[in-house]
């Protein structure tokens, strides 16, 4: 017995899923025999044809007439056969009755049919699933019976009754429960193309009816025709209907008390913006199919035989672009939205009717061929786009977890069909009222069809709408654009979260002419610009500052050459504090359509933080505790999880200093930042995460257990090796602010030890030594991964001109010159868990007895070895100490392994990479890898980089530039760093990539260095819990999509 899948919420059980994952497209056959059927059922009840040459000359010889041609049908779903059977009666007229009243059963056959619908879909959907198949059959059996008692007609009405109501809902009554259970068997994929394979069948039936139908109507009268007709839709009913058989999903919930049909798509626009566009490109779609011939006939003046041949050319192409355009929608090889796809078959539609049907003249044969054919092949194949519909409201349903019911959704699509198709009909009559006279010999726009053609090429185009709708949602709204949130959103939005919304300002702004200036809180604020706590806890303060609004020292006598203002910076801060305060301010983004941008403590070298006309998320505030586990315990139960040790739960926006000072209470050791004032769940945890305390216990992101995480919906959710685990895998190293806004960590907790350290420092004795101070660099690079397998593992730098010294306090006395605090000098600081100085010493002498003949001939060498009790004595006294802050620079990086640290090439690129004095190149080495971060590229959670897992250095390049710095100059920096020293890197190691919180902002190829084989893995889990775009950050996942305009706006750019 098959499990229940539920099908209003698209989510199916394991065994369900076996059976839908890869549905085979053949179990789409038997509902093809069933269309076929139900098509040459309705062809009685479609279009007028050959007639309409008839009744246009009546037209023409009294306009008076023209009301008659309200009669025509626009139906637009089945193939030219009714008009064959009409003509029969306008020239054998034997009934009562004003025989123009014929007309009026194509327009009322697709009003009962369509409108029908959505009630038919509500009822078959849940209520009456079990009795599709007797529906079906009763609608067989009145189809059937409409056709024989229409062939007893004796008056207008008869027909009307039969053949326009009776036939009409018939098959409704089989179309319905059909589409229905087509839909369910198809839930998981392929659906779009299913419906594309059978709507097909419309037009390989109507590709051959009105010849099957001339035959009959020929060989025997109308009477008869009719009752073989009713015989041929009998035969082909009863086998099509018991080869479709209902869904069990259906059929479960059909025996359930519950039985309501979950309406919360009704609250979604893009049902609304799919709908209209239905209507619009159904209202034009009729138009060629019920004037075509007539127009071909009438104004070109071809023959009928070749009038009817256009029909039949206008409904071939469409067997192909049915199942094409249901193709593309669900195609996994190359993404297209729902709405390019429409606005494909919409413009191209147009574009046939405006440039080859507008342009026809008397005998223009060839481009009436052509205009039947591209207008058949992509008009035909928008319908078979619906499933796609569906399929975007699904997504949008599972982001709200909200239920949804397929079927009743594409019943109420039918049902804007048929107000287009009435529509349309209702159009055509004033719209031949306006047309001039038929002109022969001149193009088919000054003729009597003239505003016809120009209404159906607009209500082509307009079918496309939808993608401009789309297009207002690639473009993220800046401050400038009318469409931006009025004053009163803002008040509301405030209100919502109990006040707690931020109008941004510079935090230099009072330095600056304008209402914020104030020299006292300019003072104050020039004194604390480098004070990691000032710039931490101001709402767009950020330790690496951009420089749209600079700070002033105006008791130096600085003063603005240039304007403040908010330059990239967001606009409107949510200084949260709950989950709750996330989620109203998500939402509003996303409704808005504003760029969101999420900010810990603003250690931001890339600018992720940052946006222009963005709404900010601050999780500063969010405080819910730091909580200690003796013995780490799952949230959910999750058996995948092997840790037994130690754990803190990080609830909200807190420091490494504060986890910390706990973790030392408790004598165990968390991985935390070098700095402490970096943030626990922003972009250093989620990037990946170094620290002193990484090489022997993993990166940052590798000690995550699990998650809270808010998504692009506004739900929180918990993420784990068991729950949500392609999630879990992303924000364990596949950067931050793109998946969703994390708002507390478990993170492992490791048993304290003991720690040696070594401080090494070298500098030239004079600039003439600066060769013999590279080759000692060079003899540390080459060093490093050996040291790192004996355990050493730190922090360095280096420079040939480093704008501050890096040496400090040592004297040197040389044939009576005195150098002390080098600017041109190396020092690093390693340490050795578990071991003691003197083994430290030990293990190091190789290195020191090559560095021992540079000492006091050209190089100033000191090693001084230390050792702690604890690790967070000595993270306390050599590594927790906080780096400067309150200037930007440009910089690029590389990690680099074994090969590249031992390459014969390495000195060239130290050399590229120190640059000249005058640029004053700054090279910092993070020698954490190696070790656990190397072992634990085991861990298939864990989305770090896996360049990590075989590099030992992190190496980075930094350059700054000088006060007031035009952009031009900037750019320069930028561009050195990129296109010299980072190429250089990856020229000497190509085969591993970057840490991407260190990196070069403008990587050309940071997909690959930043995430490496990750890339494609990652960008799938973004489409997944963001398909709408509403978190985005430079470089990170999923930007790729988007570009900035000049004004600074994101638009889409894929």
């Amino acid at each position: 017995m098959l499990e229940l899948l539920f099908a209003g919420r698209g989510v199916a059980t394991d065994e369900d899923k076996s059976l839908d994952s890869s549905p085979n497209l053949s179990a789409v056959l038997p509902t093809v025999l069933l269309f076929l059927r139900h098509h040459f059922a309705i062809q009685m009840t479609s279009q007028p044809s050959d007639v309409e040459q008839h009744v246009l000359r009546n037209t023409e010889a009294d306009p008076s007439n023209v009301d008659r041609l309200e009669t025509r049908d626009g139906e637009s779903s089945f193939a030219m056969s009714y008009g064959v059977f009409q003509e029969f009666y306008f020239s054998n007229w034997t009934l009562e009755g004003n025989r123009e009243l014929t007309g009026i059963i194509g327009t009322t056959s697709n009003g009962v049919m369509y409108l029908s619908m959505p009630f038919l879909f509500a009822a078959f959907s849940r209520r009456w699933a079990s009795k599709r198949q007797t529906a079906a059959f009763c609608g067989a059996l009145l189809t059937c019976v409409s056709f024989i008692l229409s062939s007893f007609s004796t008056h207008v009405w008869h027909l009307v009754a039969t053949q326009g109501i009776m036939a009409a809902f018939g098959c409704a009554l089989i179309y319905s429960p059909t589409t229905l259970s087509l839909g369910e068997w198809f839930i998981t994929s392929n659906r779009t193309l299913a419906y594309g394979i059978t709507l097909s069948c419309k037009n390989i039936v109507g590709t051959t009816c009105p010849w099957l139908i001339r035959v009959l109507i020929d060989h025997y009268n109308f009477r008869v025709a009719l009752r073989w007709w009713a015989a041929i839709v009998a035969g082909t009913s009863v086998l099509a209907i018991f080869l479709v058989p209902t869904h069990p999903s259906s059929l479960s919930l059909s025996t359930q008390r519950e039985r309501k049909i979950p309406w919360h798509f009704l609250r979604h626009q893009t049902f609304y913006i799919y709908g209209l566009a239905i209507i619009l490109q159904s209202s034009g779609y009729g138009i060629p199919q019920t004037y075509l011939n007539t127009y071909a006939h009438e104004v070109a003046l071809l023959s009928q035989t070749s009038a009817t041949l256009l029909l039949t050319l206008f409904n071939i192409p469409g067997i192909a672009s049915s199942s094409f355009f249901g193709y593309l929608c669900d195609n996994k090889y190359f993404s297209l939205s729902v709405s390019t796809i429409t606005g494909v078959s919409a413009v191209s539609s147009a574009l046939s009717v405006f440039l080859l049907w507008g342009l026809t003249s008397q005998g223009s044969m060839v481009l009436l061929v052509l205009f039947s054919i591209t207008f058949g092949f992509f008009a035909g194949g928008y319908s078979s786009i619906w499933g796609g519909f569906i399929n975007e409201l699904e997504t949008e349903a599972a982001q709200r977890n909200e239920a949804i019911d397929p079927g009743m959704v594409y019943g109420l699509l039918n049902g804007a069909r048929g107000i287009g198709y009435v529509s349309g009909g209702l159009a055509g009559v004033p719209l031949l009222k306006a047309g001039g006279v038929s002109s022969i010999g001149g193009h088919a726009y000054g003729s009597t069809y003239g505003p016809l053609i120009i209404f159906t090429g607009l209500s082509s185009v307009f079918g496309g709408w939808a993608l401009l709708w789309e297009f207002r949602k690639v473009l993220h709204l800046g401050p400038t654009d009318s469409c931006w949130p009025s004053p009163t959103d803002w008040i509301n939005l405030n209100g919502s979260i109990a006040g707690k919304l931020i109008k941004n300002v510079q935090p230099a702004a009072p330095c600056y002419p304008g209402p914020y200036q104030d020299n006292a809180s300019c003072q104050y604020v020039d004194d604390q610009w480098t004070n990691e706590t000032f710039q931490t806890n101001t709402a767009i303060g950020l330790s690496y500052p951009t420089d749209s609004c600079p700070v002033l020292n105006i008791t130096a006598g600085q003063r603005p050459i240039q304007n403040c203002t908010l330059g990239d910076q967001p606009v409107y801060t949510v200084n949260a504090t709950d989950c709750g305060d996330v989620a109203k301010g998500i939402e509003f983004a996303r409704n808005h359509n504003i760029r969101l941008v999420i900010r810990d403590t603003g250690h931001d070298l890339l600018r992720r933080s940052t946006g222009y006309g963005s709404l900010q998320i601050w999780i500063r505030y969010v405080r819910n505790g730091i909580t200690f586990q003796n013995a780490y315990i799952p949230s959910a139960q999750c058996s995948r999880s092997t840790w037994a040790g130690s754990a803190f739960r990080i609830g909200g926006g807190y420091t490494w200093s504060d986890v910390l000072d706990e973790a030392a209470s408790r004598g165990v050791v968390v991985v935390g930042g070098g700095t402490p004032s970096v943030g626990c769940l922003g972009g250093w945890m989620q990037g990946g995460g170094h620290g002193p305390a990484a090489h022997d216990f993993g990166l940052g992101a590798d000690q995550v257990l699990e998650a809270e995480v808010v998504t692009s919906d506004g739900r929180v959710v918990t993420v784990g090796p068991c729950q949500h685990s392609d999630l879990f895998f992303a924000i364990r190293g596949g950067g931050g602010g793109t998946y969703g806004v994390v708002l507390s960590t478990t993170v492992k907790a490791h048993p304290t030890t003991n720690v040696a350290a070594q401080q090494l420092s070298f500098a030239p004795l004079n600039s003439s030594y600066v060769p013999e101070f590279m080759k000692a660099v060079e003899l540390l690079y080459n060093a490093y991964p050996d040291l790192s397998d004996s355990g050493f593992s730190g922090y360095g730098s280096w420079s040939i001109a480093s704008p501050t010294p890096l040496v400090y306090n040592y004297n040197y006395t040389l044939g009576g010159l005195i150098e002390a605090n080098f600017t041109t000098g190396f020092t690093h600081t390693v340490s050795l868990f578990g071991k003691t100085a003197e083994e430290a010493r030990s293990l190091f002498a190789p290195i020191a007895a090559q560095l021992a003949p540079f000492n006091g001939r050209s190089l100033f060498v000191n090693t001084t070895y230390s050792s702690f009790s604890t690790y967070a004595a000595f993270y306390s006294a050599l590594s927790g100490i906080a780096s400067p802050i309150g200037t930007s620079a440009a910089i690029g990086s590389r990690l680099l392994d074994r090969k590249a640290l031992t390459s014969q090439s390495l000195n060239e690129t130290l050399y590229t990479i120190a640059g000249t004095p005058e640029q004053f190149t700054s090279v910092n080495i993070i020698f954490v890898g190696g070790g656990q971060v190397a072992k634990d590229g085991d861990d298939r959670c864990s989305g770090v980089n896996p360049a990590w897992r075989t590099s030992y250095v992190h190496n980075i390049v930094a350059r700054g530039w000088p006060p007031g710095a035009d952009e031009a100059t900037k750019r320069a920096v930028y561009g050195e760093i990129t296109d010299v020293k980072v190429r250089a890197m990856k020229d000497l190691a190509p085969d591993t990539g970057a840490y991407m919180n260190e990196a070069d902002r403008f990587d050309p190829e940071y997909l690959q260095d930043f995430y490496g084989r990750h890339a494609r893995k990652l960008s799938s889990i973004k489409k997944k819990y963001d398909p709408l775009g509403v978190f985005y950050c430079p470089t990170c996942v999923g930007s790729d999509q988007w570009e900035e305009d000049s004004t600074g706006r994101l638009c889409r750019s894929k």
